[in-house]
């Protein structure tokens, strides 16, 4: 089973930065994306967010966020290789210069 694991940081080097410290521990390799407004309109970002398998109730509330500035961090996890899941949890959580 892989659930996605998403985290709204104030800005893109936030999140792009933890996504990089993620991806060089090993296990969460291909498995991250980040997704940031980057000019795009709303209903890009809604549908970016949905490509990314962000759960339905998050998607319009975190879209409002990235047109502000924010970025997501999404990664794709699944109980194996055991640890990735908690690897994430631990590394990404929300912290003083995050969103949510």
């Amino acid at each position: 089973m892989t659930t996605a694991y998403t985290r709204l940081y104030a800005d893109d080097t936030t999140a792009c930065g933890l996504a990089s410290q993620l991806t060089r521990k090993g296990k969460l390799s291909g498995a991250i994306s980040v997704v940031m407004a980057d000019g795009s309109k709303r209903a890009t970002l809604v549908e970016a967010l949905k490509a990314a398998d962000v759960h339905v109730s998050a998607v319009v509330g975190s879209a409002e966020r990235l047109a502000g500035g924010a970025a997501a961090l999404v990664a794709k996890v699944s109980h194996k290789p055991l640890g990735a899941a908690k690897l994430l949890r631990s590394t990404s959580r929300p912290c003083g210069t995050c969103c949510a």
